[in-house]
């Protein structure tokens, strides 16, 4: 049997038809789809970044997931009894800084929060999503990000 390792470090069997170079190929094309969420191509990741440190396991935090595009963890200062940040790999200072080509990341942030929601089983409960966009609005550490809150009654505002 062979096998190959892919772009997140697992191994896979080859299909029937799939010959090494196939499968050699569509690795790469995984690794760069990787690079490219991790920030080594557009938005670099950032050494002053709490988040982009995070991300890279270089600060601590506990983590709910980790997929290629972005990671969820606990928020070291909750609001709620759940509150947890989706936060893209790819550095992008805000929600205004975001552009036409962070579509795609954009698209994964919304993914990534319905994640955790059904994995904390919230979907039922009800939860809320918050993205604050500069200072006045709150954010504090600037890399985009979404709290997602649950677990009481909220008003508005």
């Amino acid at each position: 049997m062979v096998f190959l390792e892919e772009a997140h470090g697992q191994t896979r069997n080859l299909s029937q038809n799939e010959t090494q170079e196939e499968a050699t190929k569509k690795e790469g094309k995984g690794k760069e789809k990787v690079a490219k969420a991790q920030g080594t191509g557009g938005g670099k990741m950032r050494e002053d970044c709490i988040f982009c440190r995070i991300i890279e396991h270089k600060a601590p935090a506990k983590f709910i997931f980790e997929d290629e595009d972005c990671v969820a963890f606990w928020d070291i200062h909750p609001i709620a009894p759940v509150h947890c940040l989706v936060v893209p790999r790819k550095h992008i200072e805000s929600l205004a800084d975001a552009d036409l080509s962070d579509k795609a990341v954009l698209g994964a942030l919304m993914l990534g929060i319905r994640r955790v929601a059904m994995e904390l089983q919230l979907v039922d409960k009800g939860f809320r999503t918050i993205i604050n966009t500069g200072r006045l609005a709150g954010q504090s550490v600037f890399h985009l990000h979404c709290h997602v809150i649950s677990g009481k009654r909220f008003s508005w505002p």
